[in-house]
C-alpha cells in the first residue's frame, strides 16, 4: 500500500495509512510531550514527479488527529535518485548535507521537541540525517514515527 501511496499517485490509500500511524503514535508516541511535528521533506523534484510529499501527506493527518501543528522546518537541497538500491552505508553518504533546517524556522526549532514523519523507516539513513539537522537547528528532541519498518 506504501509503494502504491507513493509512487501511484492512490490517494486514497491516505486514511487507512493515515489511521495506522495514528494507532503507532498512540501505543509509542502519545505520552511523550511533542511541540511538533516535521514531515520528512521530498525535493521539488520529486514532489513534480509525483504529485505530493507523502511524509507531508501523513504528518498532516496526524496533525489532525492528534492536536500537534505541523512545522515544515526541514528543506531537502540535494536531489537524488532513489535509495532503494542502496544500503546504510551508501544512504548515509549520500544523504550528507542533503537536509538543512529552514531558517525562518529556527527560533521555532530551537528548545523544542520535534516528532519526524515519515512514510517508511528502511535503514535509518533518512531519519538520521533529518534528525541531525533538527539537533544542529537547536532541537532538543527529535523522535522518530513512521507507518511502516
Amino acid at each position: 500500500m506504501l509503494h502504491r501511496f507513493k509512487f501511484s499517485r492512490e490517494e486514497k490509500l491516505l486514511p487507512i495509512l493515515g489511521s495506522c500511524l495514528c494507532q503507532g503514535w498512540n501505543l509509542h508516541m502519545a505520552h511523550f510531550s511533542t511541540d511538533w511535528l516535521v514531515p520528512v521533506p521530498a525535493h521539488p523534484k520529486r514532489i513534480k514527479e509525483r504529485g505530493y510529499n507523502q511524509a507531508e501527506r501523513l504528518a498532516l493527518h496526524l496533525s489532525s488527529y492528534s492536536n500537534i501543528p505541523l512545522l515544515p522546518a526541514l528543506q531537502r537541497q540535494i536531489h537524488l535518485k532513489g535509495q532503494a538500491t542502496r544500503n546504510r552505508q551508501e544512504r548515509l553518504k549520500a544523504l550528507q548535507g542533503t537536509y538543512v533546517c529552514d531558517p525562518a524556522f529556527l527560533d521555532a526549532v530551537s528548545g523544542s521537541s520535534v516528532l519526524l514523519v515519515d512514510d517508511i523507516y528502511t535503514t535509518g539513513a533518512t531519519a538520521e540525517a533529518c534528525a541531525r539537522a533538527l539537533m544542529e537547528a537547536g532541537a532538543e528532541q527529535v523522535y522518530v514515527i513512521t507507518v511502516a519498518r
